[in-house]
């Protein structure tokens, strides 16, 4: 591919700097202030990134920002609600004030993300300054550690390497094949099917927001939103916790997937993890110690549990 005239390249970059500052939502950036004023988990581990090229301080704090969410256990939410938010999710759907080790000064979502955020503090702390990196690695490197613990934790079955996801939300590809297929074959609830059967589904478009701002084939269909939706609703029964699920529940047998590419991500961001350790202070080497032997045991941990699964 021929190199990118220099003109362009650089109206270009103009052009992309300008949209992450129309969309900058105090400490974070929004995917978009009309549609998506909420932040995202790896949305915003990707901006942080790119942010960390031009302005490394902003990127640190948009990565700050996601821990503001984080769970008593260790999870980071995928979404964290715009204050004063009246969207209908954070009302009716989720509803984390009411559970358990939710934060308790911003609303959030009770499923996560893809685990990028190793990966963009590491990327983030490379770009600052060594003070400043000091200070940020030693504030995030044990909140990034209980991350990973609640992963390996509370979302592997049976012992399995894999990490399990218990919704299509939480891949980052929401409307993915794999789990539309999955959703296709799910009970659904009595409300669900009446609103299938009697195509109110098509009716309620004009209720949703989404395709007042985006043409309705770059979003999800009707059916499949539905689906997601009840999905949803189903979990919240049991607060989102794996553990708690039936295992014979036909909601969602066949549904739950163990993702292996979840799990290669988890391990990029372990290793991460191991460098981040290297970063911490040296006036601080019991954390760094710390840090390191409990990222490098979790990796150690992953491959013997692989490693028994490929024997078998």
């Amino acid at each position: 591919m021929p190199a990118m005239p220099r003109d362009r390249e650089r109206d270009l970059v103009i052009r992309a700097r300008a949209v992450l500052d129309r969309n900058r939502a105090g400490t974070y950036t929004c995917p978009s202030v009309r549609l998506y004023p909420h932040q995202w988990l790896w949305d915003s581990c990707f901006t942080a990134i790119g942010i960390a090229r031009f302005d490394a301080p902003r990127a640190a704090d948009e990565l700050r920002a996601l821990f503001r969410g984080q769970w008593d256990n260790g999870m980071l939410p995928h979404m964290i609600f715009a204050e004063g938010s009246r969207d209908v999710g954070s009302r009716r759907v989720w509803r984390s004030s009411t559970r358990a080790g939710a934060p308790r000064d911003v609303a959030t979502s009770c499923i996560t993300q893809p685990p990028i955020a190793a990966i963009a503090v590491e990327r983030v702390a490379g770009a600052l300054p060594a003070r400043e990196r000091d200070v940020f690695v030693a504030e995030l490197a044990p909140k990034l550690l209980e991350y990973h613990r609640w992963l390996f934790r509370d979302r592997r079955l049976d012992g399995s390497p894999l990490i399990t996801l218990i919704h299509p939300w939480e891949c980052g590809l929401d409307s993915t094949p794999p789990w539309m297929t999955a959703l296709g074959a799910m009970r659904m609830p009595w409300w669900a099917r009446a609103s299938e059967k009697l195509r109110l589904a098509s009716l309620l478009r004009r209720l949703r927001y989404d395709t007042r701002q985006l043409p309705a084939s770059e979003r999800a269909s009707d059916d499949d939103g539905l689906r997601m939706l009840a999905l949803a609703i189903h979990l919240s029964h049991f607060d989102f916790d794996l553990a708690r699920i039936p295992r014979d529940d036909r909601a969602v047998l066949g549904f739950r997937l163990a993702v292996l590419a979840v799990v290669g991500l988890a391990a990029v961001a372990l290793g991460a993890l191991i460098l981040l350790a290297a970063e911490l202070p040296l006036a601080n080497p019991v954390a760094r110690l710390a840090l390191g032997i409990a990222a490098a045991s979790t990796v150690l941990a992953l491959i013997a549990t692989l490693s028994r699964r490929a024997l078998h």
